[in-house]
């Protein structure tokens, strides 16, 4: 699912592939974080990608409605753990977004220090669309990388943005034709500058969201209530079939 890359100056190449769209899942939150210790491990600048279906589109609708509380628990907790592993990655880290990135393919995207769209990119934090209500580290992700007048449409409505609206809302730093390579190219220059420096500016730039997210394992307990709310998981169920014939 995981596959690395060495891109040349510099900078290893991170690509996700299940061979579909990468939907996150048990699986896909097991194996992340451990990636990114490999790719930590190696050293040098990150690029993060997906395949030719998706970035990752998200959330696994096949698989997520039929958790129980107890695998949701496991579940939410291990995406926090790839949040966390992301933000707190010691690497300059650039999303190379090629094709859509939902949801929690968003947030990982979103959690990248620079992200570059491809031609077929488009992004969206629908999870008010889909019943499941945002944890609270994640709602404070988007709203730190999410300028102000797109946090509304963004956070409650689900909007998802694509094309030259993907630059001038503030989902992305730049679009490109060949957005891996140029992706590459960005992250390479950031592999040339003093490493202890960046590494310094990237953990402070980062310190309020990661102390946000190691937060979580104290609140989700609380975060789970709304799942034992009576028809919360059948809304889910029901919303992620309404984005299941959307797709």
């Amino acid at each position: 699912m995981f596959h690395f890359e060495d891109a040349g100056q510099g900078v290893t190449l991170l690509r996700m592939d299940d061979e579909k769209v990468n939907a996150i899942g048990p699986e896909f939150v097991q194996g992340f974080p451990n990636a990114l210790k490999r790719a930590a491990e190696e050293g040098g600048a990150l690029v993060l990608t997906g395949n030719a279906h998706a970035f990752s589109a998200g959330l696994d609708l096949q698989t997520l409605p039929g958790l129980d509380l107890e695998e949701l628990r496991d579940f939410f907790l291990g995406f926090n753990a790839s949040l966390e592993a992301l933000l707190a990655h010691p690497e300059p880290v650039v999303a190379a977004v090629d094709g859509p990135a939902m949801a929690g393919g968003a947030i990982l995207a979103l959690a990248s220090d620079l992200r570059i769209a491809g031609p077929t990119a488009s992004m969206g934090v629908v999870e008010v669309r889909v019943a499941v209500p945002f944890p609270p580290p994640v709602l404070t992700l988007v709203r730190e990388r999410l300028p102000a007048h797109e946090q509304g449409p963004a956070i409650l409505e689900g909007k998802v943005r694509q094309g030259d609206d993907l630059v001038a809302r503030g989902w992305v730093h730049e679009r490109h034709e060949a957005a891996v390579a140029r992706a590459v190219e960005r992250a390479g220059t950031l592999a040339q500058y003093d490493a202890p420096t960046v590494q310094a500016t990237k953990r402070a730039l980062n310190a309020d969201l990661v102390e946000a997210v190691a937060r979580f394992g104290d609140q989700v307990d609380a975060y789970l209530e709304h799942f034992q709310a009576p028809g919360a998981l059948e809304a889910i169920q029901e919303g992620f079939a309404r984005m299941r014939k959307a797709r």
